[in-house]
């Protein structure tokens, strides 16, 4: 019998792959999941209507966008690999094969209203998603100024596991969650979640980094 090694870390040019990952994460909302989208619901109501939101290092997904479609005029998306935003792309254009997002969506407006949404308020909901999208964009969160369209500002920034989960080094982590705040206007809102406490996450056979970060962490930085 031989025995498989599953590396520390992989590359995200060379080996990150979009379905996989949304397979390994996406089927049903999952506990984390569960956590995540309640505190965005919580944080979309505490914001309340801007005319601007960057959702910066999105992945392959949408769904932390959900709570914040009903109250951001445009939207715009950003992340580092095309082959992410393509899978964006294709759930915002209606195409055959597109990540299913429903129960997520039923979740979200659930969590808003209290009781079970019916179809149609979650169409409407995924309507408005695909909707308020203004555009989708290439970003690196390593560089000083992140966005490759240019340096701006945003009255809302939302971050959701991507400094945290393309490094193991603390240093570099607080240095990147640095670079994306920096897209924040003054007076504005910064939305952030980090996987807590982990060294790594498992994508099939394949193992990416992650920073460890701590709540303490997350509050210092």
């Amino acid at each position: 019998m031989t025995t498989q090694t599953i590396p520390a870390t992989c590359s995200f040019e060379d080996d990150w792959c979009p379905q996989a990952y949304l397979a390994e994460y996406y089927t049903v909302v999952q506990p984390d999941e569960i956590v995540t989208m309640s505190f965005l619901v919580e944080a979309a109501a505490v914001i309340g209507d801007v005319p601007e939101l960057l959702e910066f290092g999105c992945g392959p997904t949408v769904h932390h966008l959900l709570p914040f479609a009903a109250r951001a005029a445009e939207i715009d998306v950003v992340d580092f690999l095309d082959r992410n935003l393509d899978a964006v792309r294709r759930w915002v254009d209606g195409a055959d094969g597109a990540w299913d997002w429903t129960p997520f969506t039923r979740f979200t407006v659930c969590a808003e209203l209290g009781r079970e949404p019916t179809r149609s308020e979650v169409r409407e909901r995924e309507a408005t998603t695909r909707a308020r999208i203004r555009s989708l964009g290439l970003a690196d969160v390593r560089r000083p100024q992140p966005l490759a369209s240019g340096s701006r500002r945003y009255p809302a920034v939302l971050c959701c596991f991507c400094p945290d989960s393309i490094t193991a080094d603390i240093e570099d982590w607080r240095r990147c969650t640095a670079h994306v705040a920096s897209l924040v206007a003054p007076g504005g809102w910064f939305v952030l979640a980090a996987l807590g406490g982990a060294d790594s996450y498992r994508v099939g056979a394949r193992r990416f980094p992650s920073a460890g970060v701590s709540a303490d962490d997350v509050a210092d930085v």
